[in-house]
């Protein structure tokens, strides 16, 4: 995942709409395999080659034991940002297939132009599976990858969230593509669902 080419353009699969996400990378220090921290920022632009605007960006941090780990998100494209304590683990230093990661912490949802004030506040699960190899196409070619299964669940008082990510990572060539369904419901009700699936659109 890091350090890696510094950004990678991705395509929506179903091209409808056809929506481009770039990704890009900045570790500190740059390029470097002994980083510390870094930001993964998210842009997305409506068509290939219009205007992108910045919709999230993650800070990152490498735990004592390898793993990677995520304390703050801004989501630029809800006006929160998101505190998570202890830091969540985003990718383990070790994954045996088959064999769930499994973490439990808190997360704190701040609005972005009110930093004082709490929005939300409550409960994380975290599981990630390693689930095998996985041979998977792409707008960049072909790729030999390792699937990945992350399951965000947080529990935050009469809203609940449940995110299900698949990612594929192909030596080399780091993020090759990544499956989101999002899901939030109040009091029971859904008032949020989100599916995207992006595909690396050319070689980094």
């Amino acid at each position: 995942m890091l350090p890696g080419a510094s950004s990678a353009p991705f395509a929506a699969a179903d091209q409808s709409p056809a929506q481009t996400l770039r990704v890009e990378l900045k570790a500190t220090p740059p390029g470097s395999a002994d980083w510390r921290t870094a930001q993964r920022s998210e842009f997305r632009a409506e068509k290939p080659g219009g205007p992108e605007t910045l919709a999230r960006v993650d800070s990152l941090i490498r735990t004592a034991d390898g793993s990677i780990a995520m304390p703050r998100q801004t989501n630029q494209a809800e006006n929160v940002e998101v505190i998570f304590d202890p830091p969540l683990i985003v990718l383990p230093a070790s994954l045996k297939p088959g064999v769930p990661f499994v973490q439990s912490t808190t997360m704190t949802v701040h609005p972005i132009d009110k930093p004082t004030k709490v929005r939300a506040k409550g409960t994380v699960k975290q599981t990630i599976t390693l689930e095998g190899r996985d041979r998977i196409r792409t707008p960049a070619g072909e790729f030999d990858a390792v699937k990945i299964l992350s399951v965000f669940e947080a529990d935050l008082g009469s809203t609940a969230v449940n995110n299900r990510t698949e990612q594929w990572l192909a030596e080399g060539a780091g993020l090759v593509a990544e499956r989101r369904s999002e899901r939030t419901t109040l009091v029971g009700v859904r008032i949020r669902s989100k599916d995207e699936f992006w595909l690396l659109d050319r070689r980094k």
